[in-house]
């Protein structure tokens, strides 16, 4: 009975697993080629990519991945600065608007104090008048 059920499970299991994408077993044939038929065919494929290799300036697989690697640290290296140097400038642009802001303020205040300043000189002298700022 738990054999019975095991296999239950087991079919249940294979059967999701082929609708879920996995394909079922392909027969490849009877293999025409000895060993070491296929290993001379290796051997030539690897002399081959080596020979591209070399004629693009790199030496081998193992140069083509480090400097894959060194291109992919580069990259990240750079990426992270470009982010530091965009916070950094959006901080700067953040400052700019409130040091701006800030001054606009100082010299409204700075006028109406010298407005205030000047018609109080001119009323003790006897004389009425005002003074404009242009700002411009």
């Amino acid at each position: 009975a738990e054999s019975n059920q095991l296999q239950q499970q087991l079919d249940h299991d294979i059967e999701k697993l082929q609708k879920g994408g996995i394909c079922s077993r392909e027969e490849i044939g009877v293999i025409k080629e000895s060993p070491s038929q296929i290993d001379k065919n290796i051997t030539l494929l690897e002399t081959r990519l080596n020979a591209q290799l070399s004629a693009g300036g790199r030496k081998s697989i193992d140069d083509v991945m480090r400097e894959f690697a060194e291109a992919k640290k580069k990259f990240r290296v750079t990426g992270e600065q470009f982010k530091e140097l965009k916070e950094f400038c959006d901080h700067v642009e953040k400052e700019l608007k409130h040091r701006f802001t800030d001054w606009k303020k100082i010299r409204g205040i700075t006028a109406k104090h010298i407005r205030s300043r000047f018609t109080g000189f001119l009323s003790q002298k006897g004389y009425a008048g005002t003074i404009d700022f242009d700002h411009k």
